[in-house]
């Protein structure tokens, strides 16, 4: 491991395994000059779809929203003597080891304000994979060009799809910077702040996917040890070492540790238990072997990672206001009618900030604030003081995205998050920037606007 700008560990690839000897030719290499130059770790987002991105301009506007952003102390000079625990150690290294130059960093990290601003951020990457005859998305589109090579067709059951993700996290172990992969679908919005997603999952030591047996915790509720689903465990899977009790079940959306996405990528034994067991025998009941639900969990229940889970997986909120008495979403198979789409209508600022509190102790307002002044630009290192660290952040039960809204909402969440109600409340986009005003002439003349940073946002004042 090697601590970077960002005060976390970057877990690099096993040294005795290269993802490249099985696949030569991903094309997926990240050019991020700015990021790799501050060693800042990143997080994928995968994206799992089974046509376009219907909320890909939302998705625009959230990641325009960090063009320029960066870890305020991946912009300090003297980052690496803030990070060091031990007053003889941080001595030795602040003399024999500066941090790269700041010029250095200002040219990769300065770039071109004509690039689209979702093309300057330096927080996240995107891997989608869609069906392998989609025709793409055109140059200036945000997910132009992060379709991964050797797609699977994925629509013609579960095992398909866990391949799909499978592959997903193959193509974005590529990029060494990559530390949280988080699958979503085309139907899975932002809830939250870009900033306080990132901080979020970079903050978590362990993967958001229920890879317990909540029979065995004695604090879980009814529905959570229910979750496993052991009628679908099949015998057959025994004689691949996945006994009954290692039998799991988590939600298509997850996020994972990079050390639990080799497991995945690495992995030919447990997929092949699936592929036979769930695909090929033919005699099995109906509903009963799903893989994209069963897999992963199970994998990593199989590897003893249990303990290195949340024990929930609760990446992203479905229940579009509805829950479970203790809090949890409500699942599609109890829904009293999963199949019927919600009317665009009921989508307002309070659902989607109810869909952030599906518990009482996810406080929301706290971490959005918290998030927002642990980042900057290039400005703010100049601005000593500015910066004040927070460690708030968010319990592992608060979901970060909302999911299952189809295409047709798509201009309605676009119109509710954008308008000035939205813009206060959920503070997932900047307010528009004000005028640039004079004291900042001697900073290259750039103003707050230019920064991509509303004055009201600051915290120096």
């Amino acid at each position: 491991m090697k601590v970077n700008c960002s005060g976390w560990a970057l877990t690099r690839t096993p040294g005795h395994v290269d993802v490249r000897e099985k696949y030569v030719d991903t094309g997926h290499a990240t050019a991020d000059e700015c990021a790799d130059a501050m060693r800042a770790p990143k997080v994928a987002l995968l994206f799992h779809t089974q046509a376009g991105m219907p909320h890909a301009p939302l998705w625009q506007e959230w990641l325009a929203s960090i063009a320029g952003i960066k870890r305020v102390t991946c912009l300090s000079v003297s980052w690496w003597c803030d990070v060091l625990p031990l007053d003889s150690i941080r001595d030795e290294a602040c003399r024999i080891q500066p941090h790269t130059d700041m010029v250095t960093l200002s040219r990769v990290c300065l770039l071109d304000p004509s690039i689209p601003a979702h093309r300057r951020q330096h927080l996240f990457s995107l891997y989608l994979h869609n069906s392998p005859d989609h025709p793409g998305f055109p140059p200036g589109h945000i997910f132009h060009q992060t379709e991964i090579p050797g797609r699977v067709p994925n629509f013609l059951g579960h095992q398909p799809r866990t391949v799909a993700v499978k592959r997903l996290l193959e193509v974005a172990l590529w990029e060494p910077l990559n530390q949280r992969f988080v699958v979503l679908s085309e139907a899975t919005i932002p809830i939250y702040p870009p900033q306080a997603v990132y901080r979020q999952l970079l903050s978590e030591t362990f993967s958001r996917i229920n890879a317990c047996n909540l029979e065995e915790i004695p604090h879980a509720t009814v529905m959570q040890s229910h979750d496993r689903m052991e009628a679908r465990w099949q015998p057959g899977l025994a004689r691949f070492g996945i006994s009954q009790d290692k039998w799991r079940r988590h939600s298509k959306q997850l996020s994972l540790t990079r050390a639990h996405s080799w497991l995945v990528a690495l992995d030919d034994h447990i997929i092949n238990a699936f592929e036979n067991l769930c695909e090929l025998l033919t005699d099995l009941p109906p509903g009963t072997c799903f893989s994209d639900e069963h897999y992963i969990s199970t994998l990593l229940a199989y590897h003893s990672q249990d303990p290195h889970t949340d024990c929930l997986g609760l990446v992203a909120n479905s229940s579009w206001g509805l829950s479970h008495p203790a809090g949890l979403p409500v699942h599609p198979d109890t829904a009293a009618d999963p199949l019927t789409p919600q009317p665009s209508s009921q989508i307002t600022v309070d659902l989607l900030v109810n869909m952030r509190r599906p518990r009482m102790h996810c406080m929301s307002e706290v971490a959005i604030q918290s998030a927002a002044r642990t980042f900057g630009t290039f400005l703010d290192a100049y601005a000593p003081g500015r910066v004040q660290f927070d460690a708030r952040a968010l319990h592992f039960e608060c979901p970060l995205f909302g999911e299952s809204f189809d295409a047709a909402t798509a201009p309605q969440l676009l119109k509710v998050m954008t308008s000035p109600d939205g813009i206060d409340t959920l503070q997932i986009f900047p307010k528009p920037a004000a005028p640039a005003v004079a004291s900042h002439a001697g900073m290259g003349g750039m103003s707050p606007a230019h920064s991509g940073r509303h004055p009201a946002r600051r915290h120096d004042e």
